[in-house]
């Protein structure tokens, strides 16, 4: 059973949990209309999810999200900024987290291909920095 983008469900949901059903096409087109009117109007709109409850299927979707915002016309600099030192300052993290800078945790990726032209380059990941040590790194010997 489906209820909306994004959320599936593996049993039934007792029907007084589902107030005022909306078809998932039209709960899409309407978040998709709201988030190019909070762009246009310059809103802080991070990137990611703090929705948590059994009906939710969103692990592994956080590239999905991501080509939303595109959809939604904004470009792949800002995207990436909002998915990085915005969310950092949302959640009052920039200065540990958010941006590549002394002081800061070393959490990175290197990708094959140019995610400021194409998204789906950060599907390619050669290297993962994680607290500043190599965790993967295609063609580096790890040591």
């Amino acid at each position: 059973m489906r209820i909306g983008p994004g959320i599936a469900t593996t049993g039934t949901i007792p029907r007084h949990l589902v107030v005022g059903w909306i078809d998932e096409q039209s709960l899409a087109v309407n978040v998709m209309e709201n988030l190019k009117n909070l762009y246009r109007m310059g809103a802080n709109v991070g990137i990611g999810s703090d929705i948590g409850n059994p009906w939710t299927q969103f692990f592994g979707r956080y590239k999905d999200e991501l080509q939303h915002f595109a959809n939604a016309g904004i470009p792949n600099a800002d995207i990436l900024r909002r998915a990085t030192s915005l969310n950092a300052q949302i959640i009052d993290m920039q200065d540990e987290i958010g941006s590549i800078a002394k002081g800061k945790r070393a959490d990175l990726i290197a990708v094959k291909g140019d995610p400021l032209v194409d998204l789906h380059a950060l599907s390619a990941v050669d290297v993962i920095v994680k607290g500043g040590t190599f965790v993967k790194a295609d063609g580096i010997a790890l040591t």
